[in-house]
């Protein structure tokens, strides 16, 4: 996941510093995103920790930047020390997530996963790197997000929440005065799109555990297609970027009729892997208690998954 020098440093010196450049890549053959020149509604947010050679040694906190401009990223690091990067990038951030505007200095505010733990903790979009060891992005490697509720005023917090998302970790490089290392951060995705028959009223409302409720109308089911990130674990840092990541999903479909009564369509668990597309399918011209669903893998900007029927 990085390309760089991995040697073992032999004598930290904490006095001569190393300017190391950081570049930041999607993985290859799924997205032909450049992270590095993230649109501007973009947030990428980087957690750097430090660490010597000595038996035993452990990472401690180094940096942290909060950006919506990566363009430039330029670490200055303790040469002959060893580090671990953690990037992660929410497309379409700005939109997608909480934020407040800090009065004093008028930057950006933004809310979870870009919140930080420690006193003084400063979660403004500042595009530099904030060197301490008093701080820390808890949520940089897990799915736990706020988004707006529909008034813009309030939040909701979810470990799976409707956004799309990118997660890259580098660890064990030596900053022996290499000029760069490059970061490939990849999807911690899934989609459902729709395909609905039977449907020419009300709502269909889909539920999975720990996500904000998908409403889809007649009009929007063929078009609409909705991105979910995954929970990721707080004690396996990095595991939702494996190939075969999944996560075992409870959820609800439910028919709510333009009269307000509502017919449970399905209720039940499902497994969802990284990069896939599924395909909801719902027949609504049984009666209420046949109507059938099923979830398809989809080709697609993801890759194909296969079908769920209900």
């Amino acid at each position: 996941m990085f390309c760089c020098q991995n040697q073992i440093a032999q004598h930290p010196q904490e006095d001569e510093k190393v300017k190391v450049k950081l570049e930041l890549t999607s993985e290859t053959g799924h997205t032909d995103r450049d992270l590095t020149k993230a649109v501007a509604n973009d947030i990428t947010a980087i957690q750097v920790q430090q660490r010597t050679n000595e038996a035993g040694s452990k990472y401690k906190s180094f940096c942290y930047g909060i950006f919506d401009n990566p363009s430039e990223l330029t670490l200055e690091l303790n040469k002959g020390y060893l580090y671990k990067l953690e990037i992660t990038t929410v497309v379409d951030a700005k939109n997608r997530i909480a934020t407040t505007t800090d009065p004093s200095s008028g930057l950006m505010v933004i809310r979870q996963p870009f919140t930080l733990t420690g006193s003084g903790a400063d979660n403004r979009v500042q595009n530099k790197f904030i060197y301490t060891s008093s701080n820390y992005l808890n949520y940089i490697s897990q799915g736990y997000t706020a988004l707006p509720n529909a008034s813009g005023s309030t939040y909701s917090l979810y470990n799976r929440p409707t956004t799309d998302r990118y997660y890259g970790v580098a660890e064990d490089f030596l900053a022996d005065g290499a000029v760069g290392v490059k970061v490939e951060t990849k999807r911690v995705v899934f989609g459902l799109k729709y395909e609905i028959s039977g449907f020419n009223e009300g709502v269909i409302i889909v539920k999975l555990a720990s996500a904000p409720a998908v409403e889809i109308t007649p009009q929007s089911a063929a078009t609409q297609q909705n991105l979910f990130t995954f929970n990721g674990s707080v004690y396996a840092v990095g595991e939702w970027v494996s190939d075969f990541y999944s996560e075992q999903i409870a959820y609800t479909v439910t028919w709510r009729k333009t009269d307000g009564t509502e017919v449970e369509v399905a209720a039940r668990q499902g497994e969802f892997m990284r990069k896939k597309l599924y395909n909801l399918v719902i027949d609504l011209s049984r009666t209420s208690g046949s109507s059938s669903v099923e979830i398809s893998k989809e080709n697609g900007k993801l890759e194909g998954a296969g079908d769920i029927i209900l």
